[in-house]
């Protein structure tokens, strides 16, 4: 019977997964390459700081999400970033197209590639409009029955600004080399540690059936946290 109850409060949700700050499958910020599922959405909100996402500087920023995967090989992910200072209104809204390239086997990662605002220096009012622009490639590979750990899971990609010309000098996100490792202690418990190609970052992410609980820290100081749901539509 406490087993039983064990697995319905504190399983990980293995329908979507641990979702990052901008709404896609990984760790803090650094996209894996896992995708949600055929038929899965997931929706978050998470408090940023500033020093993290500086699109108003000096001010936090609330970040609301939502994707989902609608083709086994691809899934599609919203993002829009407000300051929490509202006078400012919506800085930032963003789009994520994410393919799968290669399924993940015993010896090879799972391949995908990622396209969020792929044409992120159009202009609007003679201001940059999106400011999150990349494209990248990610690598992700799961080690299971490992002593103590239930599973541990590493991440390598690489960003890149094209085709977007005008936001290469704009900012840093995901540009360059970027990697994360995640372990997992408990079934309901992961801890990441990862690179987002600017910062180092860590965490720790809950998983109560549907419902997942985020905490991360980047640079020893910054604190975002946050709260997810997600659930299959099959």
């Amino acid at each position: 019977m406490i087993r039983v109850l064990w697995v319905l409060l504190f399983s990980s949700c293995q329908l979507y997964g641990q979702i990052n700050c901008l709404g896609v499958r990984g760790a803090g910020f650094t996209p894996s390459a896992y995708l949600l599922g055929d038929g899965v959405v997931a929706f978050t909100t998470r408090q940023v700081a500033s020093e993290h996402l500086p699109l108003v500087k000096g001010h936090d920023n609330t970040v609301y999400t939502a994707g989902m995967g609608f083709l086994p090989f691809m899934d599609i992910h919203f993002a829009f970033i407000r300051p929490q200072d509202h006078s400012f209104g919506a800085v930032d809204r963003t789009v994520c197209f994410r393919l799968n390239l290669l399924k993940e086997s015993n010896w090879l990662p799972q391949l995908t590639t990622g396209f969020r605002d792929p044409f992120g220096g159009t202009t609007v009012s003679g201001k940059t409009g999106q400011k999150m622009s990349v494209t990248y490639l990610v690598a992700s590979k799961t080690l299971t029955a490992l002593p103590v750990l239930e599973t541990l899971q590493l991440d390598l990609g690489y960003g890149s600004s094209w085709p977007s010309k005008e936001n290469r000098n704009r900012h840093s996100y995901l540009l360059g080399w970027f990697a994360s490792l995640h372990i997992h202690p408990l079934p309901f418990a992961s801890i990441y540690l990862e690179h987002d190609a600017n910062r180092l970052n860590y965490g720790t992410i809950l998983s109560f059936k549907f419902v997942q609980g985020f905490l991360m820290v980047s640079d020893l100081e910054d604190v975002s946290f946050g709260l997810g749901v997600g659930f299959g539509l099959r």
